[in-house]
């Protein structure tokens, strides 16, 4: 009787290991293979992200991960608005005890107009502690990077900023919510590198937006962007 129970007990062990086995394996989104300096440098010059936003000089070596739940950046895919608007998940090959500064921009909001060199201000993030950006400092609350359907050419970038001797920056920036456009409108992310000591980018994404008529409109996207305080007094733009 005892061997006979043994005996089932030994066949269903058999039998619970075929079948863990042989069970599909739960398929995984691939990750992008690592691009090299040369190449990101490649794409950034063929965009113009060189020099429109940042000089050749120092070029980012190193490409931000940026995620959404059904999009990715790949250096200037296209992406839909729909995908983008909610914040994306961004990583980098960042080290512990080492501080980071997070910058998107939108350098064609503008495109067309007298203050066609300025970029918009998508969202900004300080003191990161290594690569945890929940942990940082919110500067500028995240937009939806919108495309309108009029700009045939609207690109959108991120950029890393690593700091010096691993301490954290002081800024001097006034915080702005997701429902305010002051200070975020003719922006300059060299102005920006130059007031708090970055030297140059330490990584880089950037994408297309693609119109898509399930994306908020300009006239939806100007309610969401009304300003609750007065704009400044000066027409000067806060980085010219």
């Amino acid at each position: 009787m005892h061997i006979t129970f043994c005996v089932i007990i030994l066949f269903q062990i058999i039998l619970l290991n075929f079948h863990v086995l042989a069970a599909p394996k739960t398929a995984r989104t691939p990750r992008p293979p690592k691009k090299s300096p040369a190449k990101i440098k490649e794409r950034l010059l063929k965009f113009n992200i060189i020099p429109d936003i940042i000089p050749s000089v120092g070029c980012p070596r190193h490409e931000i991960q940026v995620v959404w739940p059904k999009a990715r950046a790949e250096l200037g895919n296209p992406i839909p608005s729909v995908y983008t608007m909610t914040q994306p998940e961004v990583s980098w090959p960042a080290r512990q005890g080492q501080y980071y500064t997070l910058l998107m921009v939108d350098p064609d909001r503008d495109k067309g107009t007298k203050f066609k060199d300025h970029e918009f201000q998508c969202w900004l993030i300080g003191n990161i502690p290594g690569g945890n950006v929940s942990a940082g400092k919110k500067l500028t609350d995240y937009i939806p990077p919108i495309k309108p359907k009029s700009l045939d050419y609207h690109r959108f970038v991120f950029f890393i900023f690593k700091h010096a001797n691993k301490t954290t920056v002081t800024y001097d920036e006034p915080r702005l919510i997701s429902d305010s456009e002051a200070f975020r409108a003719h922006f300059r992310t060299l102005k920006f590198m130059q007031k708090y000591g970055f030297k140059n980018a330490f990584a880089v994404n950037f994408f297309h937006g693609e119109w898509d008529q399930w994306a908020p409109g300009p006239e939806e996207e100007a309610e969401m962007l009304t300003t609750p305080s007065p704009l400044p007094t000066t027409t000067k733009g806060y980085w010219d």
